[in-house]
């Protein structure tokens, strides 16, 4: 379990080694520093779960000052102010957030226990979100804050204490999130025999965590609106189809296969995709990202994003919710959804549910722009790992997850697919489930053998083609059939280590559903082989050319490419001509 990391700033001729020694103890990492300049480097390149502070230091801020710009820079980690303060210094650290104060007198022990309870507690670890992304989001003209009444409910959501009397209370001061409970409560699908007039009567009905999320759906909605105001038709209208599918697909696979609560799924899947209308707003190359994304069925959007941004849509999407101050525990689910397997991040079994839950919403979608097999391998991996894998009963999940969408986006009147699209799309799904060449709605692609390799023999050159889609594999050997090259097929980029033996070459696509071809040539170049490397894509991209000639590459071949291209690549670098010179078995 990674360890949680506490940074203490003091001035230099205090003495912080008994601090240090408690927070050790307590099983953290710990920072000890005595100038600003290092706690912002710090804060801006890793994550930080808790700060302690002394209020009076060697510079024109004090600890308080200190701790609000931080807050203002959306870091908010567990934060503790030493030393003694004022009565309006008091007040002021217990309305800017401080959730401890000690004197100097203060055991150092019980202050690293109180720092320990509460980042375990309070779910404050996993939220390091990278600098840009802040800063983007809060220096951001164009998003809206979030209404008050969205921010205090949405804490009622995890709240066992909280009561219907409390929630229909609050909603009560918000006559338009009222009316929409009522709207939503009374529409004729909902199938009551009789209008509900009374707001208790009506969270009663609902439930308190479906009236949350009821509540935030139209705050989102509301914002979502003024996010879109200013882009593209045609991005408004993917955008809105997209979020829809994603939070619907992701609340009916958590119930019915994952008996998760439906409505966080749901609540989720609307917050995981946010970020990407402001990075719409902030860069106008994001339009053609986008459009990459939409026509490369191999490119996953995240990843585009990483290489042109250094940050993604999640990073952007979890520093929007934390500068609308929503509960960590919402946050740290968006912000890692799409890393929940890496070894840095810990969550419980719910929580890795809940993102499996959103990502298969998220491949739906994905599939749904470009029906492709590598998308579709991607959504069935992640079917796999459900508890319990289905075929049968995905496609009934489909089909109600459509329903649900269908129904969202008649309430919030947002666009929605014809249902003629959508069922030719589950019946190409249902098609690649049962084993057979998709009928409908699918992008036609061989199915060969994974990881299929040519027979070898060690006096023979051996080309590595590195690529997610084996069709390409089978169309490099018949181009090669008449040469002495053996043809080995790597679904994804392996390790730098199994790049042994007789190899004259590497042909490697750019994008992967789980990896970067141009971070696979960096690392082989990095280990001093130079191999000669092609790398081959859909996409011609500027800065996915740049990046790739970057990294090392040789040559760049576009995809589609016929025999007579390839020949052409693979001579220029002497591919071909090793190959003449070894005797035919």
């Amino acid at each position: 379990m990674k360890k949680n990391v506490a940074v203490l700033y003091t001035r230099p001729e205090k003495d912080s080694s008994p601090l240090v020694k408690a927070f050790e103890a307590a099983d953290f990492d710990v920072l000890a520093i005595h100038d600003s300049e290092s706690l912002y480097r710090i804060v801006n390149r890793q994550q930080i779960d808790a700060i302690v502070i002394e209020n009076k230091l060697n510079s024109f801020l004090t600890g308080l000052e200190t701790l609000s710009r931080l807050e203002q820079a959306l870091v908010r980690p567990v934060t503790v102010l030493l030393g003694t303060l004022s009565e309006k210094e008091k007040a002021s650290a217990k309305d800017g957030n401080v959730d401890y104060l000690f004197g100097w007198d203060a055991s150092p022990n019980e202050i690293a226990d109180a720092c320990f309870r509460s980042c375990r507690w309070e779910a404050n670890r996993g939220l390091f979100i990278p600098e840009s992304a802040r800063h983007l989001v809060r220096d951001a003209d164009f998003l809206q804050p979030l209404p008050q009444l969205a921010v205090k409910i949405a804490k009622y959501f995890n709240d066992e204490s909280a009561t219907i009397s409390d929630v229909a209370n609050d909603i009560s001061k918000d006559a338009l999130a009222a009316a929409e409970i009522f709207r939503k409560l009374n529409c004729s699908s909902a199938g009551l025999p009789n209008k509900v007039h009374r707001l208790q009567d009506a969270v009663s009905l609902l439930g308190i965590k479906q009236t949350v999320v009821i509540v935030l759906r139209f705050c989102i909605h509301r914002c979502q609106t003024d996010l879109l105001e200013r882009l593209d038709s045609d991005l408004i209208s993917w955008f809105g189809v997209r979020s829809t599918m994603i939070a619907s697909t992701a609340s009916v696979f958590a119930q019915r296969c994952q008996d998760i609560c439906p409505d966080m799924a749901y609540l989720l899947g609307l917050f995981q995709d946010i970020g990407m209308l402001a990075l719409a707003h902030e860069y106008d190359s994001y339009f053609k990202i986008i459009q990459r994304y939409r026509t490369v069925p191999q490119v996953r959007l995240e990843m585009l994003e990483e290489e042109d941004y250094e940050i993604t849509h999640a990073d952007v999407s979890a520093a929007i919710m934390q500068q609308w101050q929503l509960p960590a525990s919402f946050i740290r689910l968006i912000l890692h959804h799409h890393n929940a397997e890496s070894d840095s991040v810990d969550l419980s079994e719910m929580e890795q549910g809940v993102i499996r839950a959103m990502q298969i919403g998220e491949a739906l979608a994905n599939m749904q722009d470009y029906p492709s097999l590598c998308r579709f391998q991607r959504f069935e991996q992640l079917l796999q790992a459900l508890p319990n894998y289905d075929k049968i009963n995905v496609k009934s999940c489909l089909g109600e997850a459509i329903a649900k969408a269908s129904e969202s986006a008649d309430l919030y009147k947002t666009p929605i697919p014809d249902a003629k699209q959508w069922k030719n799309f589950v019946i190409g799904i249902g098609d690649q489930l049962a084993g057979r060449a998709p009928s409908q709605g699918f992008v036609d692609e061989a199915e060969i053998p994974a990881d299929s390799v040519s027979p070898k023999n060690d006096a023979i050159p051996l080309l590595i083609v590195v690529d997610e889609n084996p069709a390409i594999a089978t169309h490099v050997r018949a181009a090669l059939s008449e040469f002495a090259i053996a043809v080995e097929h790597w679904m994804t980029p392996k390790s730098c280590e199994e790049l042994r033996g007789n190899i004259c070459g590497i042909l490697c696509e750019a994008h992967f559903s789980n990896d970067s071809g141009i971070s696979f040539i960096q690392r082989v170049r990095n280990r001093g082989n130079e191999t000669p490397i092609i790398m081959m894509s859909q996409d011609r991209n500027r800065m996915t050319i740049l990046k790739s000639i970057q990294a090392g590459i040789n040559e760049f071949l576009t995809k589609p490419f016929s025999e007579g291209q390839l020949l052409e690549k693979l001579q220029r670098q002497g591919i071909l001509s090793e190959a003449l010179a070894t005797p035919q078995q």
